[in-house]
């Protein structure tokens, strides 16, 4: 699952470094690099404070079933986001999909 604890350390210093670590390298291997997270795992394993990847499009995760981006909350140093997860656990043809919307 995607619940906070599962893939980062307690320690927020840490898990900055290795994001930023991580960030450097998929850019050196030529990759479109953007974070996919929200408000509260982010604060959670980076801190609040944390804005150094702000400039990186940003698609969070809501789960509300409304294909718009009226509930985004700043964070993280974005503004807004480009892409919205709205929509998750469904099935279909027998496989989990999640919904995506993107802005204008």
């Amino acid at each position: 699952t995607e619940a906070p604890g599962n893939y980062w350390g307690p320690n927020t210093n840490d898990n900055r470094t290795v994001l930023t670590n991580l960030v450097k390298a998929c850019k050196a291997a030529g990759l479109t690099v953007g974070i996919y997270t929200s408000v509260s795992y982010w604060e959670q394993n980076f801190g609040a404070d944390f804005t150094d990847h702000s400039t990186l499009p940003l698609l969070y995760g809501h789960y509300d079933a409304l294909r718009n981006f009226n509930d985004f909350t700043p964070f993280g140093g974005w503004t807004s986001a480009t892409r919205k997860a709205y929509n998750g656990d469904t099935s279909q043809c027998n496989t989990d999909v999640v919904s995506f919307t993107w802005r204008p």
